[in-house]
């Protein structure tokens, strides 16, 4: 996120801060987030998953939960800022290789 406009960042930061704290209140590991992202990572490379999901997004994902609260918070964010959504969201799947 080093090459985020300051406002985006701040984003980024509150939806990683929630998913993480709600986790943590709920006894989920890192490293159970980890094997889910691997996981995860395996099923874009063999094309069983498009980039564009998040794997948050699937309720089978350990940190599902904090993901939705943190993607609120995100929204949330923006909107306290002022930022915009639109290019937001341009520029987060550019950074992640999302067409």
């Amino acid at each position: 996120i080093s090459e985020m406009y300051w406002k985006y960042k701040a984003m980024v930061l509150m939806h990683e801060l929630i998913e993480y704290f709600i986790c943590r209140s709920k006894g989920i590991t890192s490293d159970e987030c980890d094997e889910w992202d691997e996981w995860f990572e395996q099923q874009y490379e063999s094309g069983n998953i498009p980039k564009s999901e998040e794997a948050g997004m699937d309720p089978r994902a350990p940190f599902h939960k904090g993901h939705i609260w943190g993607c609120r918070m995100e929204r949330l964010m923006a909107w306290l800022l002022k930022a915009d959504w639109q290019e937001y969201g341009r520029v987060c799947n550019r950074l992640m290789g999302i067409e």
